[in-house]
């Protein structure tokens, strides 16, 4: 608790992020709205006083380290199986509405979490790019070894089912980038296919980098300078 002599800070305080930092290149800028988005979301963690055995998780596009300008704030409030939360969860949630972020949160344990990646594989794929915010950090690192110890889908399966996943979103744009107006999120060569190797590279080698591509030689120094270039 703060003391006398200290200001209480409330939601109303906490200035949003600007879309972008002044300078830099798009990478950069995506980079620290990310970060500064960090520092938002961990100033009302603490604000709130948490209960003991409660993570703040970022996950997917956000868990990555980049964020868009009106991205949704993809969160996992991993509890322990003893923690009671949702009063906590409550306030905190009202508090980045109220700042006019959109957020997608779950409230989960990690034997929750898992049972959930394997149910849908769209949870799986967001666990694999899930960063630590704040809380208990060594119920971070249990959903992390649980992760890699018993990973939810094997690689074999996981690789199909997202092969079978992107071939599906292809259809959608008649599997051509050679449109007027090209969707250049979801459409064939999009984003969503440069996400897909990361995907991969987390998966099989727990590093979703795409220089892994390279190290393993799939890719040579052009393919990858290139890639990146995109």
């Amino acid at each position: 608790m703060a003391s006398d002599s200290e200001s209480v800070l409330h939601p109303a305080d906490v200035a949003l992020p600007p879309p972008f930092p002044a300078t830099g290149g798009i990478t950069q800028r995506l980079r620290g709205f990310a970060r500064e988005t960090d520092s938002l979301l961990q100033t009302l963690w603490h604000q709130f006083e948490p209960p003991a055995g409660l993570s703040l998780i970022a996950v997917g596009g956000y868990g990555r380290g980049v964020l868009f300008p009106f991205s949704d704030l993809d969160l996992l409030l991993l509890r322990a199986p003893d923690c009671v939360a949702e009063d906590f969860v409550r306030q905190f949630l009202t508090s980045l509405w109220d700042q006019g972020r959109q957020v997608g949160a779950s409230l989960r344990t990690i034997d929750e979490s898992l049972e959930a990646a394997r149910d849908d594989l769209t949870v799986a794929t967001t666990l694999l790019e899930c960063r630590f915010l704040a809380g208990d950090a060594e119920l971070w690192q249990d959903l992390q070894a649980q992760l890699q110890n018993n990973p939810p889908w094997s690689i074999n399966a996981f690789f199909a089912a997202k092969v079978a996943e992107q071939e599906a979103r292809h259809r959608r744009f008649r599997d051509t980038a050679y449109h007027l107006e090209p969707q250049i999120k979801d459409g064939p060569g999009g984003l969503r296919d440069v996400h897909q190797l990361l995907w991969f590279a987390g998966r099989v080698w727990q590093r979703p980098e795409l220089a892994m591509f390279k190290r393993v030689d799939i890719l040579d120094a052009a393919d990858l300078r290139q890639l990146r270039a995109a």
